[in-house]
């Protein structure tokens, strides 16, 4: 079973970006759009990286085996443009950041962490259940 438990939400609920680790986009893409269907469950407007890409270049950027964006640059798609979109989400949009298990092997959501900490934004923490 691949689903992630959140804190419950409150009345109000926060934009959220859902920071994932490359693994979690690329070797199991269900992982992010599970969690990303269970934040908006709970009534949070969530911008998934994943989705953002395949709308912007194509699902053709999900055929990389490593999530390098080397390896799908004939779609348009790079390290840069994926940051400028997922950076200026966060500062324009986003209460909070959602961090997937294993973010800490992915170096764009380690920036766009310290990013929402700079911020001030709410922190969530998706954890498989027991």
């Amino acid at each position: 079973h691949h689903g992630l438990a959140a804190p419950e939400k409150e009345a109000g609920a926060a934009d959220a970006k859902l920071a994932e680790p490359v693994e979690a986009a690329v070797g199991t893409p269900g992982v992010a759009h599970l969690a990303a269907a269970h934040l908006r469950a709970q009534g949070h407007e969530v911008f998934n990286p994943v989705e953002n890409d395949v709308a912007r270049f194509g699902e053709e950027v999900l055929s990389s085996p490593t999530g390098n964006p080397e390896e799908v640059r004939h779609t348009g798609l790079t390290a840069r443009k994926v940051m400028e979109d997922d950076c200026t989400w966060i500062c324009r949009h986003a209460e909070a950041i959602a961090l997937l298990p294993g973010w800490e092997k992915s170096g764009g959501v380690r920036v766009e962490l310290a990013l929402a900490e700079y911020l001030g934004l709410e922190i969530i923490h998706l954890v498989r259940p027991a």
